[in-house]
């Protein structure tokens, strides 16, 4: 029997038994030798850190972020503030904390009926409205080419309730190094016990 390859311009029949197999010796192929094939930049592997609240910290920061990252999740679980300012996303490079020129908002809604929106220029903000409501969500965000980044994330803060949030940062003169949460005033304690993790990777 025969088959014929159609649609494929120079191609003819395949003729019976002109196709081999070969058994492959003993050590010839290796997972050294496998590895050697991927380079770095084919494949990133995305890291998972977490960090948990302590009884005085105004701010939690995750530092020496690669520079192959393109994409970053921040994660919430059972994060509150010490009052009404709402927590707050801030990106870093070796040049320090960016704090200001973001175009960030938060719509909240509180129950069945409340809506309250809020916009913040020092950071991608998470409105979380009361000190009492305690965050669980993510926020996510994606490199563009001009060297900023824009992000959206949504949070449950409450029992009836959820916050909704997007945004851009400046550009930034230098690749991302840090991830820093902190709140709206900067100097509001996070409630300690909360859990604060990322993770990244690129390209994508």
């Amino acid at each position: 029997m025969s088959t014929t390859i159609t649609g494929i311009a120079g191609c003819s029949q395949v003729v019976d038994d002109s196709i081999e197999t070969a058994d492959l010796q003993d050590g010839s192929v290796t997972l050294i030798k496998l590895a050697s094939d991927v380079t770095t930049d084919s494949m990133r592997m995305v890291v998972a850190s977490d960090q948990t609240i302590g009884a005085a910290d105004t701010y939690i920061d995750f530092v020496n972020l690669p520079t192959y990252c393109s994409q970053i999740t921040i994660n919430f679980s059972g994060v509150s503030t010490g009052d009404a300012s709402s927590p707050i996303i801030q990106v870093g490079t070796s040049a320090g904390i960016e704090v200001a020129s973001y175009l960030s908002s938060s719509s909240a809604i509180n129950g069945s009926t409340a809506t309250t929106a809020a916009a913040c220029s020092n950071g991608f903000i998470v409105n979380s409205i009361l000190a009492a409501n305690v965050l669980y969500g993510s926020y996510t965000l994606t490199k563009l080419d001009n060297n900023s980044w824009v992000g959206s994330g949504n949070f449950r803060i409450n029992a009836t309730g959820n916050a909704f949030c997007g945004g851009q940062s400046p550009i930034l003169a230098t690749e991302i190094q840090t991830i820093r949460i902190t709140t709206v005033l900067g100097v509001t304690n996070l409630a300690p016990g909360g859990i604060i993790g990322i993770t990244y990777g690129g390209p994508l």
